[in-house]
């Protein structure tokens, strides 16, 4: 069995942010001829992107008796959804693998195998990677009373690999479509548009 430099078993009580979470559900609302069912997704795996410093505040207030805990608490915790790496790849025969595999594709993030010796279940696991269109949340109430039946703790980031998720997926998420490109020609219409405005 090895170690890794990238990950290690969870410490904390609570959740930590880069955490991988295994077997979890989330729950959402299908209408189906125009009825609304309450259905539940299941996830694999799923990784942890809410801040360390909320998931903390949020554990620590469910345990205290101060009549302003719920302040503190945070109705829902975000995720990314996780898929094997073999899978990923496979549908996305388009994209250069070698671009995912190596962390310079905006959209994704790729995250090497765990050993048993950084899995809490003492399993491991191969090859993940995140497709940063895929988010979602799950109640915090709901996530704890998983993890006290189906869900599993696996594994957390180490740093500098946490910060490097979290960036990345923020990084993904504030990005700006812009009308075109520095350098590239203008379109008739915006110069149209840049006449008006100069006009008025």
């Amino acid at each position: 069995m090895s170690s890794s430099d990238i990950y290690e078993r969870p410490l904390s009580s609570w959740l930590c942010q880069g955490e991988i979470i295994a077997n979890l559900h989330q729950p959402f609302i299908e209408i189906v001829d125009e009825v609304r069912k309450a259905r539940e997704l299941i996830h694999p795996f799923a990784v942890v992107m809410s801040q360390d410093c909320d998931l903390e505040w949020d554990f620590k207030a469910r345990q205290s008796t101060k009549p302003d805990r719920a302040q503190k608490f945070l109705s829902n915790v975000l995720f990314c959804e996780v898929a094997e790496a073999a899978n990923l790849k496979a549908q996305n025969k388009n994209k250069s693998w070698t671009r995912i595999a190596e962390n310079n594709d905006p959209r994704f993030h790729f995250l090497e195998k765990c050993p048993q010796t950084c899995d809490l279940q003492n399993l491991g696991y191969a090859d993940l990677a995140i497709d940063f269109k895929k988010f979602f949340t799950v109640p915090t109430e709901y996530l704890y009373f998983q993890l006290a039946s189906n869900a599993q703790r696996r594994a957390v980031l180490r740093q500098p690999y946490k910060v490097h998720l979290s960036s990345r997926f923020y990084f993904f998420q504030i990005r700006i479509g812009l009308p075109r490109n520095h350098g590239d020609p203008m379109p008739v219409e915006l110069d149209v548009i840049k006449e008006l405005n100069y006009r008025l």
